[in-house]
């Protein structure tokens, strides 16, 4: 159907009426006036009707009168549309009924149904579903071997599949695939760890959230296997974003073992900590990122040094940002620095005081939303600290904080030439602590700390009030070393039969279940979901045609977003 003959019957079904609800009496009366004056011509352009109409053009397309658009200056419905349409619905009176296959036919056009797949198609998503099948099985035999008894065939199995998933566009897939593997291999060198948004966790509860969600992560792919927040993407864009204000928390050096080193600055915008890098390979002589932090190499335009932006705000226009909450140091960016008093840094952080609520406090409440890549910086306020002590096995200065219910935390940073100065300055911290000071720091393997800065109370922005560690000279100190108690109160049990569940959970995944453990292990297990069914959790429903590995990773991903709704306020 013609866009002429289509607005023609649409406007066939409005009388003088119905236009005057849509504009007003006196409008329809001037639209027929204009009508005895001129008339309208009309011509196509596409699937879209253009009315040329009293000095001023309209467009019609298929949603008919009430979306008309004309390019006079009146809002709303103007006496040009209300002419046009008196028109048009004149034109159409007469005509014989539409034939039924011209309707078939608009309703086609207006509701298309999609084209069914090219062979290529067909053929590349068989080959992802067979491959998310083979990530599957990976999950599972290592489930049943046992996370403890991780050889390097199980890591090179990950390393294989992550490979696949890459080049299947499965992004997100690939990325877990490829966390389980680094921590298979931390295991098979006894050099376990964690990092990233699962630090927090112990080692065998991090590697197992991993393991369920990422079996989540493949069931959902099944269902929608071209839902795209499920596929991920390649790489991170830089977007422009709106005037950004943030607090400057300080700076760390850092080399890598890909050949770069460089210095990252943090922020906190009220919401999320974000960064900035200056990154050179090592190869770069006179790139000296320790040196950095106090030479005149500004960052952005206003912003002369790392050192600058310390306990400052600092308002950015024109900031570009990428989903990893990582900034850009386009000179595009301008930035306006203006120093700030503890309390003005204090009144916009959120401090942790319980060291429970750390590990999950920046994980989205859904397993398979994304989660902040940044999620392991945090602000902490102790109640209590102890003396530092230095391993000198491990060459790492360690520090325990006490929060208000007497949880111990340890704080620690490890020996480097980039880290010289921080480890220096933690093993003396305590001199110079302040009751009501917060610590910022990345929270690494094992619910560790490793810190960035104190923020101390009762400073002027020009007293420090952030003493950045990497770089900053101790301060004078306030009170003797020692550890102090005032505030801490006695923690109470608070574990509940799901924490029971997800840590019984974590150590079967760690003994696997070759032999006749798959047995004993599958009774016990249908008793413990059975026990959460009575308590009324009905989510953990009968399932007795799974596989035993696969209902304990199921189990385990289903309990932990009970966690998460229930812990979320």
């Amino acid at each position: 159907m013609s866009p002429l003959r289509r607005a023609a019957r649409q406007c066939a079904m409005l009388d003088d009426a119905a236009w005057a609800q849509r504009a007003s009496v006196g409008l329809v009366r001037r639209a027929h006036r204009d009508l005895l004056d001129a008339q309208p011509s009309a011509s196509s352009i596409e699937d879209e009707l253009v009315v040329e109409f009293g000095g001023h053009t309209q467009r019609w397309d298929a949603r008919g009168p009430d979306a008309a658009r004309c390019d006079c200056p009146a809002t709303g419905v103007c006496r040009h549309v209300v002419a046009v349409g008196l028109w048009l619905g004149a034109m159409a009176e007469g005509e014989p009924p539409e034939p039924v296959v011209e309707t078939i036919a608009a309703v086609e056009d207006a509701a298309p149904q999609p084209k069914p797949p090219t062979r290529s198609q067909l053929r590349r998503e068989t080959e992802r579903a067979r491959m998310r099948q083979r990530a599957r099985q990976v999950l599972l035999d290592v489930v049943r071997l046992g996370v403890a008894h991780a050889s390097a065939d199980s890591v090179q199995r990950c390393a294989a599949v992550a490979i696949s998933a890459q080049t299947a566009d499965h992004y997100r897939l690939a990325a877990a695939l490829r966390r389980i593997g680094d921590q298979l291999e931390r295991i098979v060198e006894r050099t376990v760890g964690v990092s990233g948004w699962l630090a927090g966790r112990s080692a065998s509860g991090a590697l197992a959230l991993e393991l369920a969600t990422t079996y989540a992560l493949l069931a959902a792919l099944d269902q929608t296997p071209d839902a795209g927040e499920l596929l991920g993407a390649a790489r991170t864009a830089y977007t422009e974003c709106g005037p950004l204000r943030l607090i400057g928390l300080g700076s760390y050096p850092w080399e890598s073992g890909s050949g770069y080193r460089g210095l990252t600055t943090m922020f906190f915008d009220g919401t999320r900590f974000v960064s900035v890098s200056q990154t050179r390979p090592t190869t770069v002589a006179g790139f000296d990122p320790i040196a950095l932090y106090t030479r005149k190499s500004p960052i952005w335009p206003g912003l002369v040094s790392a050192a600058t932006a310390t306990a400052a705000s600092v308002v950015l226009t024109g900031a570009r940002l990428n989903a990893d909450g990582r900034l850009s140091g386009t000179p595009q960016t301008r930035a306006v620095v203006e120093p700030l008093s503890s309390a003005e840094i204090m009144q916009r952080l959120v401090p942790i005081r319980r060291w429970d609520r750390i590990a999950g406090h920046a994980l989205p409440t859904a397993i398979l939303d994304v989660p902040d890549p940044l999620g392991d910086w945090v602000t902490i306020m102790p109640t209590a600290v102890g003396v530092p002590v230095y391993d000198d096995v491990a060459q790492q200065a360690r520090w325990v904080v006490v929060d208000d219910v007497g949880s111990e935390l340890i704080v620690a940073q490890s020996f480097s030439m980039m880290s010289a100065h921080a480890t220096r300055r933690l093993r003396t911290v305590d001199r110079s602590w302040e009751a009501g000071s917060f610590i910022v720091g990345q929270l690494v393997a094992d619910a560790t700390l490793r810190p960035l800065s104190v923020l101390r109370p009762h400073r002027s922005c020009a007293d420090q009030p952030v003493d950045a560690l990497h770089f900053d000279a101790a301060p004078a100190s306030v009170r003797s070393a020692g550890a102090t108690s005032s505030g801490v109160v006695e923690r109470a049990d608070t574990a509940s039969e799901l924490d029971a569940f997800m840590t019984w959970l974590e150590r079967t995944m760690e003994r696997g279940l070759l032999g006749s453990r798959d047995t004993s292990v599958r009774g016990e297990l249908t008793d413990r979901r059975r026990a959460l069914r009575d308590q009324g959790f009905g989510v953990f429903g009968d399932s007795s045609h799974e596989a035993t590995s696969e209902l304990i990773l199921r189990s385990y991903a289903i309990a932990e977003q009970v966690r998460r709704v229930q812990d979320k306020p």
